[in-house]
């Protein structure tokens, strides 16, 4: 089965520019991954954000992996940091994950 990811985007985009934060995170993951339109990573950026701040988890997550890697915004330690832990208190097991690896919180060894 062929998908038709334009068609999706247009859903996307209708249901986003009603604060659906699952929709903001789901255009934004089009965006980042060209799936629809050309990979434009600061649209991805700006999306990710607007669902961050609507409450979205992944998107919590997926913006502080942009930070960390410079992915439609400057590169910021710290700022990703803020993200992931924003994620990670959201009941996010990737942004632990993430924050472990970083070095910013210590595994749990038991």
């Amino acid at each position: 089965m062929e998908r038709d990811f334009s068609h999706a985007l247009q859903l996307y985009l209708a249901a986003a520019n009603q604060d659906y934060p699952e929709a903001q995170n789901a255009l934004a993951n089009c965006y980042m991954s060209g799936n629809g339109v050309p990979a434009n990573y600061t649209e991805a950026v700006r999306w990710y954000s607007k669902a961050a701040r609507n409450g979205n988890v992944p998107a919590q997550f997926n913006i502080g992996f942009c930070c960390e890697n410079g992915l439609g915004i400057e590169k910021n330690t710290d700022m990703a940091y803020r993200f992931y832990r924003i994620a990670a208190d959201n009941g996010s097991e990737s942004a632990v994950r993430r924050l472990t690896e970083l070095g910013f919180i210590q595994a749990d060894n038991d």
